[in-house]
């Protein structure tokens, strides 16, 4: 949450990443401060600090989890819990649960999935470095300047 106190709870993936490209700075700190609102159902994304390479996400759920099998191919990012616990399963069959101040470190194309895995919601920290595109990945452009 920013300083200021506001909640700025994005809708829908396209919504986060307005949110997120609004609190951009560059060149001076930014500080945040990180204050969760549990939802009803579902789960809440909240963008709380950014620069042009890295999102600081806040991240709350009502249960379960990202159920389903997946990769971010051109970001490295980590979870770090703050409240409950989260089961991480990776393709070959790692698993682990973290809990209250622990993370996990993702490097990007790392396949993974976790779901909610105590009676108390988690809520935890996501940190996003975006890598760049190589002229190979889809949505590479060349840069006209």
């Amino acid at each position: 949450m920013p300083p200021d106190g506001t909640a700025n709870i994005a809708q829908s993936p396209e919504d986060l990443r307005v949110k997120v490209k609004a609190q951009v700075v560059d060149g001076k700190l930014t500080f945040f401060k990180l204050e969760a609102q549990l939802p009803q159902q579902g789960r809440t994304d909240t963008p709380v600090a950014a620069s042009d390479k890295m999102w600081v996400v806040l991240k709350t759920y009502a249960a379960d989890g990202e159920n389903g099998l997946h990769a971010h191919p051109n970001e490295d990012h980590t979870f770090v819990v703050l409240q409950g616990e989260a089961t991480f399963y990776g393709p070959n069959d790692e698993t682990r649960t973290i809990g209250k101040n622990e993370g996990v470190l993702l490097p990007h194309g790392t396949f993974y999935w976790f779901k909610a895995t105590s009676e108390e919601p988690p809520v935890m920290v996501r940190i996003r470095r975006c890598r760049p595109l190589r002229p190979h990945q889809p949505g590479w452009k060349r840069n006209a300047g």
